[in-house]
């Protein structure tokens, strides 16, 4: 028995738990395909501050702002350290991974760590646990203004595209698995790998026959979409040169090695020129 494959051209994006949900919309699966609607949230939240930052002309305006950008921001690079955790450990996704997908996971993680200063006692969660997700007690104004005033744009900008870079490279991977309502009653569309998707019928949490199956467009496409639009609104923190600077968005030639920070930055320390 064969069964015919159709092209979908129906427009389904990555659920948003901000609205009130649409008739085409992809819900986690696994592991990595829930850590990546975290980071969406992140990108998304932190896309707003950005913009809510810039509505400001008075630059002391703009720096009491930035601060709530420290949050979501923070949030961001724990939501992304757990989607990579995630990917490394999880077995059941283990033979779609590169032969070196260990180390270059294990490099990312490093990239991140070495370049965006969210960890214990660092500079970005000193930001968020003293002067931005509340005000800390025992801080003197003196200390606080010192803290508000050591928020630089380029350098939050220059964490921004560490994120942005990394989240590139792992959409690369084909490891997110999704689900959502079928175009047939009782149906239940699934995605295991893109961009193939299949409507199953389901009767009491059985599945008892195929309704159709589809290829459409992949959901890493809505993700690649929402950072690109970061990246757009975040270009123009940049107060002097960085090299961190995202110039353009390039795609990969054949036999390129699938992580681009780990191909061209993975050597690179925090503060280096």
């Amino acid at each position: 028995m064969s069964l015919a494959i159709y092209n979908d051209s129906s427009e389904w994006q990555i659920v948003d738990a901000t609205d009130d949900g649409r008739s085409r919309e992809w819900h986690p699966m696994n592991g990595p395909a829930k850590h990546l609607c975290r980071c969406l949230e992140g990108v998304h939240d932190v896309q707003e501050q950005i913009e809510h930052v810039f509505t400001a002309q008075n630059r002391a305006k703009r720096r009491r702002r930035l601060r709530s950008l420290v949050v979501p921001l923070h949030s961001l690079c724990i939501a992304t350290v757990d989607l990579l955790n995630c990917i490394a450990s999880d077995k059941t996704i283990a033979e779609r991974l590169p032969r070196t997908a260990g180390s270059d996971i294990a490099q990312l993680l490093a990239f991140v760590r070495a370049h965006v200063p969210f960890g214990r006692g660092e500079k970005l969660t000193a930001l968020r646990n003293k002067i931005a997700a509340h005000y800390d007690r025992d801080l003197q104004p003196s200390d606080s203004r010192q803290l508000n005033a050591s928020i630089e744009l380029t350098e939050v900008a220059e964490w921004i595209s560490v994120l942005i870079s990394v989240l590139c490279d792992v959409l690369k991977l084909n490891v997110f698995m999704w689900s959502g309502t079928g175009y047939a009653e009782g149906g239940v569309m699934i995605m295991c790998t893109d961009p193939l998707m299949t409507d199953f019928q389901v009767e009491d949490g059985q599945v008892v026959a195929i309704n159709g199956a589809y290829i459409t467009k992949s959901p890493r496409w809505c993700a690649y979409a929402a950072l690109k639009t970061l990246w757009l609104v975040s270009d123009r923190m940049f107060e002097r040169s960085s090299r961190w600077r995202i110039k353009e968005f390039v795609e990969d030639a054949p036999g390129d090695h699938w992580s681009k920070v780990v191909r061209n930055f993975s050597h690179r320390r925090r503060g280096e020129d």
